[in-house]
């Protein structure tokens, strides 16, 4: 284990063990396919429940329909149906540090070798071997995708979905997240805005802060041309920076792992 070696025939969807060597990983590239299609579908602001239905519908195996395929190990016999995509095999997906090149071992514990109960460990006591295996997710992605994640997101009234920006913007004040409200007049919305949360807070308060949602897309639309016009003119200055910030969060990534093991 202290070498990042796996302890168990469990290798996460969208890896498989190498054949030259099995404590190794490597990409399944079919499968990463849609586990990168499934992440990008959070950040485009689908459900998870809609992204099962678009799985189910599209008639994409399942893991264990995956593996039983390709002629791997199925962890899952008994199901029937082997496009039945669920939420919780899709929120198992969207929380695994494997997919950012993290291998984590000691994820449970037994507590009693007669009765063989186990219990799940805490982060603290995991073991976490960074740049183990092949990246899939780049690490903004995935840690955009686990506050999303973390965002209750509640549905307007006579609304079909949530805005896509809930979630994503802070106030820049207090850094508290920016709350989506309208209302409804005679069929048609108003008031369409994101105010701070902790405007009249008990604990915290902050002034409202109200922004429209036009403006806020078209901000953001502007800032998505400028980007991109950078791009186009300077790219191998765009690319030095963006190598030079993924290096810095890596390291500050493993700084907080190692104070946490301390």
């Amino acid at each position: 284990m202290e070498k990042g070696l796996r302890c168990s025939g469990a290798v996460p969807y969208g890896y498989l063990a190498s054949k030259e060597d099995k404590g190794e990983w490597v990409i399944d590239e079919e499968a990463a396919v849609v586990v990168r299609r499934i992440f990008q579908m959070v950040m485009d602001g689908q459900s998870v429940n809609g992204i099962a239905r678009t799985l189910r519908a599209e008639q994409i195996p399942i893991p264990s329909e995956h593996w039983k395929r390709i002629g791997c190990p199925v962890r899952a016999s008994s199901y029937r149906d082997p496009y039945a995509w669920s939420a919780t095999t899709l929120g198992y997906i969207l929380k695994r540090p494997e997919y950012l090149g993290r291998k984590v071992l000691g994820k449970t514990i037994c507590e009693n070798y007669k009765t063989k109960s186990t219990r799940r460990t805490a982060p603290e006591e995991q073991f976490v071997f960074e740049g183990a295996v092949p990246a899939i997710i780049d690490e903004e992605t995935w840690h955009n995708i686990q506050r999303l994640r973390e965002t209750v997101r509640r549905t307007p009234k006579r609304s079909s979905s949530p805005n896509r920006l809930t979630g994503l913007l802070y106030c820049a004040d207090c850094g508290a997240k920016l709350t989506h409200h309208n209302s409804l007049v005679q069929s048609k919305y108003i008031d369409d805005a994101f105010t701070c949360s902790r405007y009249r807070g008990i604990v915290q308060e902050c002034t409202i802060h109200y922004v429209p949602t036009q403006k806020l897309e078209a901000a953001i639309l502007s800032a998505i041309q400028r980007i991109s016009w950078y791009v186009r003119n300077n790219e191998q200055e765009f690319v030095q920076r963006v190598r030079e910030a993924s290096s810095l969060r890596q390291e500050e990534a493993v700084n907080v792992n190692a104070d946490m093991k301390l």
